[in-house]
């Protein structure tokens, strides 16, 4: 997963070209609230487990939601060991869905 910033066109230009889901995670500093606020800002199934291996999984697949080209913008991130184990699951997912931009992160302040 390469850093990107926020391209010009900004949220409303990728969504042109990606499914977008963005996510304000500014108060999401434990597991439990990053994997919810995760589940939430892409409407997980209800299988859903919790733990980040299942994170992994559904956002390897997001069928359910339609579409070949997803981005996910997260907002105000804070940043802790946490945190560095969901950018760890965001990278294999990355990996997951290949080197052709199917799967986008953005950071934004």
């Amino acid at each position: 997963m390469r850093r990107r910033k926020l391209p010009k066109v900004g949220v409303e230009g990728l969504k042109k070209t990606h499914e977008v889901r963005e996510w304000e995670a500014s108060s999401a500093d434990a597991k439990a609230e990053i994997l919810k606020g995760v589940a939430d800002t892409w409407a997980f199934p209800s299988y859903f487990g919790h733990n980040w291996d299942a994170l992994i999984d559904c956002l390897s697949d997001l069928s359910w939601i339609g579409g070949s080209k997803f981005a996910f913008v997260i907002h105000n991130a804070p940043r802790n060991e946490e945190w560095t184990t969901l950018l760890d699951c965001l990278q294999d997912v990355a990996d997951r869905w290949g080197p052709d931009g199917e799967f986008l992160v953005y950071f934004a302040h």
